[in-house]
């Protein structure tokens, strides 16, 4: 896999405005707060796990969840993708995978504009 990005702020900015977080037609409405889910364990730096054994689970790491927001059966919903967990050791380096990660399945290329703002 070509890595697409490498800096935080690229990452999460193309995350925060992708396509896949719109509610189809409303290209104002973002859902990426609901389609991403956040959460930090304590793991066994050894192996970046969480060991059976607890004691062993000294390190934080952070773990991602994100899915696509879709219509299924008429109705909008969530989708959990699975293909796009990813874990690190800090926040900034899960948003910069899980946004190659985005990149590569959804084939969403964005041109940056402006700093702050992507367009299609």
């Amino acid at each position: 896999m070509t890595k697409a990005f490498n800096d935080f702020c690229y990452a999460y900015n193309y995350l925060k405005n992708n396509p896949v977080t719109f509610m189809y037609g409303c290209r104002l409405l973002s859902f990426f707060d609901d389609c991403l889910y956040i959460n930090i364990k304590k793991v066994n730096p050894k192996t970046n796990k969480i060991d059976e054994d607890e004691s062993k689970n000294i390190k934080n790491r952070v773990f991602l969840e994100f899915g696509p927001y879709k219509q299924i059966d008429g109705e909008w919903q969530i989708c959990h993708d699975v293909d796009l967990d990813v874990s690190a050791d800090t926040f900034e380096k899960a948003i910069v995978l899980l946004a190659n990660k985005v990149r590569e399945k959804y084939d969403y290329d964005f041109v940056y504009e402006n700093k702050d703002r992507f367009i299609i």
